[in-house]
């Protein structure tokens, strides 16, 4: 298991395998560009 690499998602997880000997990648979640760009009326927020 040591060839391979390993990702997480995690800070447990990355805890898990350090305690293993094992070294670990952060792994995220993606937004695409048109999540990020949409036109949001605050107006229709609720709080």
């Amino acid at each position: 298991m040591r060839d391979y690499g390993h990702l997480v998602q995690s800070y447990y997880a990355k805890t898990f395998l350090e305690n293993y000997g094992y070294q670990s990648l952060p792994l995220s979640d993606y937004l695409n560009e048109n999540h990020l760009n949409q036109d949001i009326d605050l107006q229709k927020k609720k709080i």
